[in-house]
């Protein structure tokens, strides 16, 4: 027998642990799942209605229903922001309710550019304007 003890393990970054989900006791995941389907839990909305409350945007979710704005609505979230600029407008003006007519304002509003990236965009132009005169006007030497 050697008085040679074994080599020490080598220092090296620790592995992470993953968390693990732990189970509700004596339910199988199938199981929950179709229980959860069958009926929703108290004080909540039937299937239906959250399916469609979960297709609308999150900052359309307080807006007034309105079968216009709901289009306009869908065609902004489809990428048809051309009609949103075009037909936006149009229901502000000729809708009676103040709500769809600030909703609609809003929509429109969201396919503006941000105020300071035009800022920072004119900026940029100023300077380069200004850099290509300076170039220009000044006399170099070889």
């Amino acid at each position: 027998m050697s008085d040679e003890s074994p080599p020490p393990p080598e220092a090296g970054p620790t592995p992470k642990r993953r968390k693990k989900r732990r189970r509700q006791e004596g339910r199988d995941p199938a199981v929950a799942r179709e229980a959860s389907a069958e009926a929703p839990p108290e004080g909540e909305a039937p299937a239906e209605e959250v399916a469609a409350e979960e297709q609308v945007p999150a900052f359309a979710r307080g807006w007034p229903r309105d079968e216009a704005l709901d289009a306009l609505v869908a065609a902004f979230e489809a990428g048809d922001y051309a009609r949103v600029r075009r037909e936006a407008p149009a229901l502000a003006q000729k809708t009676e309710s103040d709500a769809v007519r600030r909703a609609a304002r809003e929509l429109r509003r969201r396919l503006d550019p941000d105020p300071s990236a035009v800022y920072m965009l004119m900026a940029a132009a100023a300077l380069l304007v200004f850099l290509a005169g300076w170039y220009w006007l000044h006399p170099h030497t070889p």
